[in-house]
């Protein structure tokens, strides 16, 4: 991947929110879903953006969808851990 091809990703995936009445009608109120493709992709292109300025490796869409379906439960089981915690003390 380079950063072109993150650019013009993120540029389409705009264009795609904007020419879409329904996903225009919702704008600054989306709920992030690792399923909804457009979402996946811009959050993959602006992550691989974010990466290159501080030198990370980039990564595929399917990594980051990946990683991305991996946070909630990460999240969660952290909270859980920390609750427990809490209670023994």
């Amino acid at each position: 991947l380079e950063v072109e091809e993150c650019v013009e990703e993120v540029l389409g995936c705009l264009l795609a929110n904007y020419c879409d009445a329904d996903r225009s009608a919702h704008l600054g109120s989306f709920d992030f879903d690792k399923d909804d493709g457009v979402a996946m992709r811009f959050v993959a292109a602006m992550t691989n953006l974010r990466s290159r300025v501080f030198g990370i490796s980039l990564e595929t869409l399917h990594s980051a969808k990946g990683i991305a379906g991996n946070i909630i439960p990460a999240i969660a089981t952290t909270n859980a851990m920390a609750a427990g915690l809490q209670v023994l003390e």
